[in-house]
């Protein structure tokens, strides 16, 4: 390979197997004969991303796509694999359960000891699913009072809590203001111009089809993920995030771990606000490591060029300080100063 390389047949090749596979991945959960084939193609791309790495021919920057990429899939399988499982697990737990009748028969108190303690152990270790939803409103300051399904005197912070909205437009939806629930996932969808917070207590946040959207979620303890965005302002702090599908959006983020974009355009990433004060793209609250201002560096699954990826770019200095104070009174301000600037007559 190293005397025959060919750097665009390389990439093309890798790319279409990537997409192979997590297509494989994102489809209906695969049996186990399929994810062990799913498994010997994503360790062939490893193999063949590892010996073309070893010959010096692949740039450091896509090195690092491709590397990142095959972790990814590599991520994507050991879920899928879980997934699997949890059926072996469960025969197992019933065979357990099904010894206690045989213990109880040989002796009819010594085993009701246990048998208590057993029961006694099981509330603390289940953990309930409220579902909340906030849907169709227009022009109005939202927050849970809004919620249907939210009953703060049957939540605890055991509970994971799953919130649906969607319908919304011209809005402001707060989830950081107050006591909340301790929110499990946050679904978004059909959103119009809206503003959206959420509580801090959040462990992933997915989002899909937002049109002229401000998302104020604020700390999100895992992931998160967003589909099809539209002129929309995201602002987050998050372990992980993915955005797909998406256009004409500003990004202030804080995050761990590299964000990655497919099949997006015209994103711009900014530094998340600290809370007090406004921070501006030259006072980055961490080490710059991209280049442009940013903690970060960005991946864009759909460029694999040496040079920066022409889909994003490092926005301005926000022009917003943390927390976002909002009233019905000055939604409309709030909502032209955090959304992205766009010509009056393409505005809805």
């Amino acid at each position: 390979m190293s005397d025959h390389f060919d750097y665009n047949e390389f990439i093309a090749s890798f790319k279409a197997q990537a997409q192979e596979l997590q297509d494989g991945l994102s489809s209906k959960t695969p049996d186990a004969k399929t994810i062990d084939q799913l498994s010997i193609s994503v360790t062939k791309l490893r193999a063949m991303v590892t010996e073309v790495v070893a010959t010096g021919h692949l740039p450091a920057y896509d090195q690092r796509l491709c590397e990142e990429r095959v972790a990814s899939l590599e991520g994507s399988l050991a879920k899928a694999r879980a997934n699997v499982k949890p059926k072996s697990k469960f025969s197992f737990k019933s065979s357990v359960n099904a010894k206690s009748p045989a213990q109880k028969s040989s002796n009819n108190s010594a085993p009701t000891a246990p048998e208590a303690g057993l029961a006694s152990k099981q509330p603390s270790t289940t953990v309930s699913t409220t579902k909340i939803s906030i849907n169709n409103h227009h022009h109005r300051l939202l927050t849970f009072a809004d919620a249907e399904g939210f009953d703060p005197s049957g939540l605890n912070l055991a509970q994971s809590v799953v919130i649906t909205i969607g319908g919304l437009s011209h809005c402001f939806v707060d989830l950081t203001s107050g006591t909340s629930p301790n929110v499990n996932a946050l679904h978004v969808q059909g959103l119009k111009r809206t503003v959206l917070g959420t509580s801090p207590n959040v462990n992933a946040l997915h989002v899909q089809g937002l049109k002229r959207t401000v998302l104020y979620a604020g700390k999100i303890q895992g992931s998160v993920l967003l589909h099809n965005c539209v002129e929309c302002t995201i602002i987050v702090s998050t372990h992980q995030f993915r955005m797909h599908t998406s256009n004409t959006t500003n990004v202030y983020l804080d995050v761990l771990s590299n964000p990655v974009i497919e099949k997006c355009n015209d994103i711009r990433f900014g530094i998340y606000p600290s809370n007090g004060s406004t921070v501006t793209a030259t006072e980055p609250s961490k080490p710059e490591i991209s280049g442009n201002g940013l903690p970060y560096v960005v991946q864009d699954f759909d460029w694999m060029g040496a040079t920066m990826s022409p889909h994003w770019s490092a926005i301005g200095p926000p022009i917003f300080q943390l927390p976002i104070a909002m009233s019905s009174d000055n939604l409309d301000p709030i909502l032209d100063k955090l959304l992205p600037q766009i010509a009056s007559n393409q505005q809805p």
